[in-house]
């Protein structure tokens, strides 16, 4: 994606738009960092784990699951870390790929936030503790 850009959205097939309900960003944003990209000091925020900004973005960081580099381009990485927008519609990308990737639930409409349980409980590990229940 050419550093300009701001993320794509995954097509989500059967007809369905490529979006995610902003009750899902909100949610995911406060629950995730407190809708905090910076720390208190304006340094950009970042987890044990190595999950950067508002939607804690872990994938392909640089120290995420052991990685020293990351697999995305240093310059995805930096607006991962530095930009709230940018990281927000990452973390939006990353949540439509998991719900076009996962078993459809309910009537598989992306405008409906009880259909994206498996796609949220996907963001952030399957662990139980991620389990949105």
């Amino acid at each position: 994606m050419p550093s300009s850009d701001y993320p794509s959205l995954m097509p989500l097939g059967n007809g369905f738009a490529a979006t995610v309900p902003s009750a899902i960003l909100k949610a995911v944003a406060w629950t995730e960092s407190g809708w905090r990209q910076y720390t208190r000091r304006g340094t950009p925020l970042v987890s044990f784990d190595f999950g950067y900004g508002i939607m804690q973005v872990t994938t392909g960081m640089a120290g995420a699951f052991g990685s020293l580099i990351g697999s995305l381009d240093p310059v995805t990485q930096s607006r991962v870390a530095s930009e709230y927008v940018f990281n927000i519609g990452y973390g939006a990308r990353m949540l439509t790929q998991m719900f076009a990737a996962l078993p459809q639930i309910g009537s598989g409409d992306p405008s409906i936030a009880e259909n994206w349980y498996d796609a949220l409980w996907a963001y952030n590990g399957w662990g139980w503790v991620n389990n949105p229940n």
